[in-house]
């Protein structure tokens, strides 16, 4: 794109994208792209160099931005097979999405969810009966497949209780049962790795059982983030705290350049399937998708000043700590990672291995 350019239409779009390598950009798409809002409308304003008004109207007038949306669109066609999809990935990489556009795309999700989770009967049973019904008939799925993963019913009973059921009892003896169950399995799951591992990599046995899992957590998670809170806030957000969560989602990108830093420092000790591809672009945007619902949720709980407070400290602090002594550190570590990550991977195969083999 030329230097300085104020201006610019369909045809200088599409040769600029050509001139990055984008040779399937044509104004077809262009137009398709503009008339599905996936790229801004037209700029109205601005006359001179000859053009009229009805001229103006077939130009932007912020084409460095236009450009980066169309290349992110581009980019994002790769992973995404229907233009529909787009919306939500344009909107949390900053873009200028109309808001009507994205809120089908975050609340159509919860609710195909919240469906599974629909119950005839009123009261706190029906829905406890149904998750387990669910765990019931999941769990042997998984167990069969990777039989090293054989996380306790009541564990999973518990936890989807926790993300789906508001009336949840937590002095229940279930819950109780749940929490005690998967402290258990904590201890079995660590000596059991240990076991494979030898004396490759140890295990701190104080890291097993510790209350660091989702039941440390789990009222308040229940009270604020549940399926049914999440459902609420996303149907019943302002356009204001939808902007707010973009602001939000700007530092949340800021900090995940420290987390793509340390990937590639580390990248050439790691297995290739810990390493970041394409495929892994979908699964970014849906990790972003259960962060704006969130942090819809806590807003609408009166969490935002909070929240406003803490997601810039946290950035200023990665600045600080994350500095070129701490580079040279973690990439002196990253042999004894890799060595680590390896031994797990090849833990996790073995047991698939031998779960396939049972199975034939």
């Amino acid at each position: 794109m030329e230097p300085n350019k104020r201006q610019m239409n369909q045809e200088e779009l599409v040769a600029d994208l050509r001139a990055l390598g984008y040779a399937s950009a044509s104004v077809t798409c262009i137009a398709a792209w503009r008339k599905l809002e996936l790229l801004p409308q037209f700029s109205s304003g601005g006359h001179g160099q000859g053009r009229g008004a009805g001229r103006d109207k077939r130009l932007w007038s912020d084409p460095t931005n236009v450009l980066d949306q169309a290349v992110a669109l581009l980019d994002l066609r790769k992973s995404y097979r229907h233009l529909e999809e787009l919306y939500l990935p344009l909107w949390q990489m900053g873009f200028p999405i109309p808001l009507e556009r994205v809120r089908p795309a975050l609340i159509q999700p919860l609710l195909t969810t919240a469906t599974d989770f629909n119950v005839q009967e009123d009261g706190r049973n029906a829905i406890e009966d149904l998750i387990d019904q669910s765990v019931a008939d999941i769990s042997p799925l998984i167990k069969g497949k990777i039989p090293l993963l054989d996380v306790p019913d009541e564990t999973l009973s518990a936890v989807m209780n926790v993300l789906a059921n508001p009336q949840y009892d937590f002095t229940d003896q279930p819950y109780e049962d749940g929490v005690s169950e998967l402290k258990a399995w904590e201890r079995s799951f660590a000596q059991r790795c240990q076991e494979l591992l030898k004396d490759s990599v140890t295990i701190n046995p104080e890291v097993a059982g510790n209350n660091n899992n989702i039941f440390a957590n789990a009222p308040f998670i229940n009270k604020y983030l549940s399926l049914p809170r999440l459902v609420e806030a996303t149907q019943n957000c302002s356009d204001a705290a939808l902007l707010a969560v973009q602001r939000d989602l700007q530092f949340g990108r800021q900090i995940l350049l420290f987390f793509k830093r340390i990937i590639e420092l580390l990248s050439p000790f790691l297995p290739a399937t810990f390493r970041f591809s394409e495929d892994d672009v979908t699964v970014l945007f849906n990790f972003g998708t259960l962060v704006i619902w969130a942090d819809l949720a806590l807003r609408r709980s009166g969490f935002g000043p909070p929240i406003d407070y803490l997601i810039p400290r946290i950035l200023d602090q990665l600045h600080k700590d994350f500095d070129e002594v701490a580079e040279r550190q973690l990439k002196a570590a990253g042999p004894e990672i890799g060595k680590a990550i390896q031994a797990f991977e090849q833990i996790m195969m073995a047991e698939v291995a031998s779960a396939l083999a049972k199975s034939a």
